[in-house]
């Protein structure tokens, strides 16, 4: 608020009495009323002289700056502006002034900074005012300076021509913040850095030739400091592409750029070491002044010991006149002003009780280290190990800096070219030119002493080993270091005297009572022992890099891409096994991410499969989608150097965790045997079994209690949590060559798919097809070692050139597909996935005459969000079906294979009005619960741009695997989504929200289903029951038919459908229920021949339950049968 409103407010406060505040106070007016109206009235005559004063005083300067520098260049421009300051009252005006600025030219406003440097010196006003500091009289800096300073802001932000004055002043202004623009934290501000055009043209004439001396450097990289002195800005040494370009600009003057290079700015400021040492080698004179008062606290310490047994004891400590002969006498003495003595609340004279407590202390007998006190001898050894005491410790990879002497790589590279050139690399992948630079330089250099020269700088960093070190050193090192820090300078007379002055052994003694009581901890001997780390170490250890370190390590991930293989690859997983695995102290942090991403693009360039398992291994221990996602293309970047698809270097990469024949790994410590054993394509057990034979899940304690147990278990259990995770990964690859065209060559597949043990256990169980160059093929399986046919008769061992493709029904004639069959069902050979039981799905008369589209799954109502879920991990592009309408792209449901050059569209529609989620729809996401299905259509794939086109192919043109492919997915989506072949739709328990057969097609659709015809799965499962039918105990009471599996039972007649698993009871064709928890109790199938079907293992179950309904307890069973 402006003095004249301040005025005005008060004068209406006056009024608001019922008086007007005007001239002199009528007689009759009360007594505090009048007192107001005087008040008012002096602080306006007061501010009116003020005002008045300062007039003349800026006159009277403006007078005297004309006189003292009427002959420079500008004054008289610059006295024209500090009028301009003084009159301008809103913000119109500020802004006039700064165009009035703007168009002086560059020359002109460097003279007028020049003439308010000169003004400066000349008159002898401080910095200071340009932050409106008040003197210590209070008064404010007079009106001439503050428009000067002012002035000096808007050229600093609005820039002028620079020579090397000029620039040193402004750098030295803005370094300090005595600009007045308050720099400190602003790259942090979310309007953005303040405009600083001196900056650029500072920058622009250095680039002309203009030499920058050391202090301008340093005052730059202290302005760097300060703008980004925030915490979320960390960034300040290494030129980086994400540099705001304030930043950029200030660090090519600071020497970031070509002024110094990073290997000599490193090499001068060498960086911290772990464990943290705080130690400073102290002055020599007071290292001898401390000395002596170690001796003399020698005897006063036997006085503190006697007066501590005997408190009536004659000595300094209690008597009052010895003390002051001692020390020194009067209240005015250093020692009585330090606080020793107090009178208590009887006015009886003693210790002060806070000294009191410190004695009390230190004799206590629970620190007996403490009873030990510090020796002058003692205190030189430490000043003779302390500068060479932490020679070998590691630095701190989390400060600023990096030790170098590594990049000299023994004397080949004195100047650091090749750190130079590798800390430039940038963010992203590097270039050509940057590749062929460092190329170069290395090969200068030679390949072995640039792999050691590496190999020094990264061991620190990987190995995470703090040094073993002497506890009593250390910790004696720090504190003696302690003594001569500022917080404790009161215990030192002030200046020191000297040694053989009259007053040096009084100020001994005098300084000897003062440690005493400042600083006691610090005059005992340290006890000997194991040194602990400080958490504050630990959490260095462990933290992230700073911005130096990061330019350093990523430099050296990417340029031991232009290393041999075999020198690079050991150093490359180690370094991004150190930046990119979290570690575990204080959270789980990710050391640098850049420096992993370049690791991993350099293990993608060496292109060998060491690399690809170097890679694989890096994959399973790393849980960041981003990182798995930069691995999976560095994979691809490798195979393609090695002719290899992605999909065959996901297998080179993975591990197979020592897993033998028969999928089972076996370790036995302390008795007992352990077993990790592959159960199936997505599941890996581990069983214990002791001594005596017995069998339990999981690992015993016994194993973990012996020796190298604890390890083996944990690597044991994170092998059974990976194998979970990547099997189903590597059956997926495989199940997709039928969709990709993808195979194998022959000692490709022997190495891969049957050299790995993990591999095996899905190839072993799945039927391949070896073709020669000339045509010739043969079917078999790899069954312990060997390739059998279908009746077990071995195969020639295949030739080099043969290769190998995953058998299809569609390969063979039905005679052989039967054969197949019935040869895995003889040996139980349950198949990762469907593969000689697949469905091979035929071209009907139905679909010749649509002769564009198929009907064939057309009219299914299907649980939509299944459905979506199941297709796109199927390779689909599948999107929700909204209320609110998708758009054309998102209406289609597609599978593209470009192997076939085909796509096809499934149609689908929302039914219904019930949604997916009651609370997403309240948000406006309103999904359908329900979807409709239509017609399947197939287009073909543009050669040039991998698009479908318009118009759809004829259903018999579609390539037969690729018809049979997307028939299949939708097959298999609507048997297991299908609201006919929900188990749970007659009972969804008593946490359900809505009834779902709100409307009457959902009931007659589950009819129509529950009693449809067969679909390719369905048929799929009819004969495989047929097959394994003689071999069950129910046999004589089963009857296969088209599409129903008849069960002849005790009580009632059954009808188990194949498609959906529904049962039908004769006479009447009533509806059975047996809902999940029922069939538990029922017996399971032995066998079923592949994966994944729940649906088969139903029918099974169901099917030996009911031939059996006599044994039937299940109360709600029964009463539906009677």
């Amino acid at each position: 608020m402006g003095n004249g409103r301040l005025f005005s407010g008060l004068r209406a406060a006056a009024a608001a009495f019922g008086k007007v505040v005007a001239g002199a106070p009528r007689a009759n007016e009360p007594a505090p009323l009048a007192d107001i109206n005087r008040m008012v009235e002096r602080l306006h005559r007061a501010h009116a002289d003020r005002e008045r004063s300062e007039a003349e005083t800026l006159a009277r300067d403006i007078e005297l700056a004309s006189s003292a520098g009427g002959s420079r260049p500008m004054m008289a421009e610059l006295v024209a502006l500090i009028r301009a300051y003084d009159t301008a009252n809103s913000e119109q005006d500020r802004k006039d002034i700064a165009s009035r600025l703007r168009a002086l030219s560059a020359e002109q406003r460097g003279g007028l900074f020049d003439a308010i440097d000169f003004l400066r010196a000349r008159f002898g006003w401080g910095p200071e005012v340009a932050v409106y500091v008040r003197s210590r009289e209070g008064k404010t800096p007079p009106k001439f300076a503050r428009f000067c300073e002012s002035l000096s802001r808007d050229l600093l932000r609005s820039g002028f021509q620079t020579n090397a004055p000029r620039t040193a002043t402004a750098l030295r202004l803005l370094a300090n913040d005595q600009a007045g623009m308050h720099l400190k934290g602003t790259i942090g501000w979310s309007g953005g850095l303040p405009k600083l055009g001196i900056v650029r043209e500072i920058e622009r004439t250095v680039k002309n030739g203009q030499a920058l001396g050391a202090e301008d450097r340093a005052n730059a990289a202290r302005l760097i400091a300060l703008v980004c002195d925030t915490q979320y800005y960390k960034n300040r040494t290494g030129p980086e592409k994400t540099d705001p370009p304030l930043i950029v600009s200030l660090k090519a003057l600071a020497g970031a750029g070509q002024q110094d290079s990073f290997f000599a700015r490193m090499r001068a400021n060498p960086p911290a070491k772990l464990p943290h040492l705080r130690y400073t080698p102290p002055p020599s004179d007071k290292a001898e002044f401390w000395d002596d008062v170690l001796t003399e606290l020698a005897p006063m310490f036997e006085d503190i010991r006697a007066y501590a047994g005997d408190r009536t004891v004659h000595n300094w400590l209690t008597d009052r006149q010895a003390f002051a002969a001692r020390f020194g006498s009067g209240d005015g003495s250093a020692a009585f002003r330090f606080g020793w003595w107090a009178r208590d609340t009887k006015g009886e004279e003693g210790f002060h009780k806070d000294y009191n407590n410190h004695l009390s202390r230190m004799l206590s007998e629970e620190k007996p280290e403490w009873r030990q006190l510090a020796t002058a001898a003692q205190m030189a050894m430490l000043r003779a190990v302390g500068p060479s005491f932490d020679r070998g410790w590691p630095q701190d990879f989390t400060r600023a800096g990096t030790r170098v002497e590594a990049f000299e790589f023994g004397g080949g590279d004195p100047d650091g070219s090749l750190l130079n050139q590798m800390v430039a690399a940038g963010d992203g992948a590097p270039g050509t030119t940057w590749l062929k630079d460092c190329e170069r330089k290395i090969a200068a250099l030679g390949h072995d002493a640039v792999a050691d020269g590496f190999r020094q700088w990264l061991k620190p960093l990987c190995e995470l080993a703090l040094p073993e070190i002497e506890r009593d050193v250390y910790i004696g090192l720090e504190a003696y270091s302690l003594v001569f820090s500022p917080q404790n300078a009161s215990v030192f007379p002030t200046p020191l005297p000297e040694r053989e002055s009259a007053g040096y052994e009084a100020a001994v003694r005098q300084s000897a009572l003062k440690a005493i009581c400042a600083i006691p901890g610090l005059l005992f001997q340290r006890a000997a022992g194991d040194y602990v780390p400080w958490q504050f170490d630990l959490g260095r250890l462990h933290g992230e890099l700073s911005p130096d370190n990061v330019a350093v390590a990523r430099g050296i991930g990417l340029a031991l891409s232009r290393l041999p293989a075999d020198k690079a690859l050991p150093l490359l997983e180690s370094l991004a096994g150190a930046t990119l695995i979290k570690t575990g102290h204080h959270g789980r942090t990710v050391r640098s991410q850049k420096t992993g991403a370049a690791c991993v693009w350099s293990l993608g360039q060496l292109g060998t499969a060491d690399a690809a398992y170097a890679l694989g291994r890096l994959r399973r221990r790393i849980d960041d989608k981003v990182v798995i996602k930069s691995i999976d293309k560095a994979l691809e970047a490798a195979g393609s150097k090695l002719g290899l698809s992605g999909d065959d270097m996901q297998e080179i990469a993975m591990a197979e965790y020592g897993i033998g024949d028969g999928g089972l790994r076996v370790e036995e410590l302390g008795g007992v045997r352990v077993e990790l054993r592959v159960v199936s394509s997505a599941k890996a057990e581990l069983r214990s079994i002791d001594a005596k034979g017995k069998s339990s899940r999981g690992i015993a304690k016994d194993f973990k209690a012996a020796p190298g147990g604890s390890e083996m278990a944990g690597e044991l259990e994170d092998a059974a949590k990976d194998i979970a995770l990547i099997l189903p990964e590597a059956r997926r690859r495989i199940e997709s060559a039928w969709r990709d065209g993808r195979h194998w060559n022959y000692q490709g597949w022997q190495d891969r798919l049957i050299g790995n043990g993990l591999l095996r256990t899905l190839s072993e169980r799945l039927i391949w097809r070896f073709a020669g160059p000339k045509g010739e093929a043969f079917v078999a399986m790899p069954r312990e070692g060997e390739l059998v046919d279908h009746a077990g008769v071995r195969c020639p061992v295949p030739g080099p050139d043969l290769t190998v493709h995953l058998w299809h029904p569609l390969d063979s004639p039905a005679t052989t597909v039967a054969a197949w069959r019935e040869s895995l069902a003889r040996q139980t050979i349950q198949q990762p996935f469907i593969q000689a039981w697949r469905p091979v799905y035929v071209v009907t008369d139905a679909e010749l005459a649509t002769r564009s589209y198929s009907n064939r799954f057309a009219a299914h109502i299907l649980e939509q969000a299944p459905v979506m879920a199941i297709l796109k991990k199927r390779g689909w592009t599948a999107y929700n079906r909204s209320m609110h309408g998708n758009n054309a792209e998102h209406e289609r449901v597609r599978l593209t294979l470009p192997y076939h050059g085909v796509a096809a569209e499934f149609w689908v529609a929302g039914i219904g009005t019930r949604v997916q989620d009651i609370e997403a729809a309240e948000r406006g996401a309103a999904l359908y619960a329900f979807i409709a299905t239509d017609r399947v259509a197939f287009f073909a794939l543009d050669p040039k741009t991998g698009q479908p086109g318009e118009i759809p192919l004829p259903v018999d043109a579609v390539p037969p695997r690729a018809f049979c492919e997307a028939m299949y997915d939708i097959d298999s989506v609507i048997g297991r989504t299908s609201i006919g072949n929900d188990r749970h739709w007659q009972d969804r328990g008593s946490n359900a929200r809505h009834p779902l057969s709100e409307r009457p097609e959902f009931l007659d659709y589950r009819e129509r289903y529950s009693a449809g015809q067969a679909s390719g799965l369905a048929k799929g499962r009819r004969d495989f029951i047929a097959t394994i039918l003689p071999g069950l105990a129910i046999a004589n009471q089963c009857t296969v038919t088209d599409e129903f599996l008849i069960v002849d039972g005790k009580r009632k007649t059954y009808r188990i459908n194949f498609a959906s698993g529904h049962i039908r009871m004769a006479p009447n064709d009533r509806y059975l229920c047996i809902v999940p928890s029922n069939e538990a109790a029922g017996p399971r199938p032995a066998y079923v021949p592949f994966e994944g079907d729940d649906i088969l293992s139903v029918i099974l179950s169901k099917a030996m339950m009911l031939a059996n309904d006599d044994k039937i307890t299940d109360g709600s069973i029964l009463r539906q049968i009677a």
